[in-house]
């Protein structure tokens, strides 16, 4: 089956008649309307004329492996199966074909893509590059702590001075949980340094008084300039945070506690993660490097 391959002209008189009633009677957008219209015309070219009220499970399944064999993204295969199940209730309601094994058709829920952390000599040279910017302190003590304490970037910027006053901070999470995450000394070091600029702020005054949308664009302008990719983000340096734990041994649990996460699952992902680099590594090396 080929982009050239013919339809049968009974099923393409259907499919004219479905997109017309999409544009003309439901009021769909164009680009929906084409979408849809080539995802029906790839389906009824791997169908190849068969009777449409008596393709099975597996016709359906079959077609939409093929799709995603052929390197369809998941957000594709969602659309082209929505595409499939629209049509056939029009098939029914309007030309009395009637097919109820596209009910039950799902496309497989896709796989969360792992997390993409930031290496340490690129935070070096974003903390260098943030030397040059209009608050070198402030924005050099936000991305340190981000880095050192794995928090949401939300939790961060809802810390008080008074907060910073221990070793250890007190946060209130997602879903209003509490939990205790330490502060390193250098991360401590680098707040104070920037709070001797603001000596007359009372204890309850935020550390970081601004809004998380700034914040990000003090990442994205320090990204730009040092050519990072999109995926260089303040949520980003808390990914840092839980492979650096990782990497130096630390227990899931331990991390799951400093995270915040509701459940270990979540926390495995830095596991995979870190097997992936492994795998990746291994992968690379060449037949000489490889001792035996």
């Amino acid at each position: 089956m080929t982009q050239n391959t013919p339809i049968a002209p009974h099923i393409q008189a259907l499919i004219n008649d479905w997109a017309d009633h999409m544009k003309l009677v439901r009021n769909h957008a164009d680009l929906t309307v084409v979408n849809y219209r080539l995802d029906i015309e790839k389906f009824a070219r791997y169908i190849d004329g068969k009777d449409l009220a008596k393709l099975t499970l597996r016709d359906f399944r079959n077609f939409l492996g093929s799709q995603e064999a052929g390197q369809a993204s998941a957000a594709s295969l969602k659309r082209c199966l929505s595409a499939l199940k629209n049509w056939f209730k029009w098939l029914e309601k309007y030309a009395g074909i009637r097919n109820t094994a596209i009910i039950t058709v799902r496309t497989r829920k896709p796989r969360a893509a792992l997390p993409r952390p930031i290496d340490a000599q690129t935070i070096d040279e974003m903390l260098a590059s943030l030397d040059e910017t209009d608050k070198p302190l402030r924005n050099r003590a936000l991305v340190t702590l981000l880095f050192a304490t794995g928090l949401r970037i939300s939790e961060c910027l809802s810390l008080k001075i008074k907060d910073m006053s221990r070793d250890f901070l007190t946060i209130t999470g997602k879903g209003g949980k509490e939990r205790i995450v330490p502060v390193i000394p250098a991360a401590r070091q680098a707040v104070e340094r920037y709070l001797e600029t603001r000596p007359g702020d009372s204890a309850d005054a935020l550390v970081f008084p601004f809004t998380a949308r700034e914040a990000q664009n003090m990442v994205k302008r320090a990204r730009e300039k040092l050519g990072l990719p999109d995926t260089v983000t303040p949520h980003a340096l808390r990914h840092s945070f839980a492979t650096a734990l990782l990497k130096n041994g630390a227990d899931l649990r331990v991390i799951q506690q400093l995270l915040g996460h509701s459940s270990l699952t979540t926390t495995q992902r830095y596991a995979e993660l870190d097997i992936k680099q492994l795998l990746d590594v291994h992968g690379k090396a060449k037949p000489e490097s490889v001792v035996k």
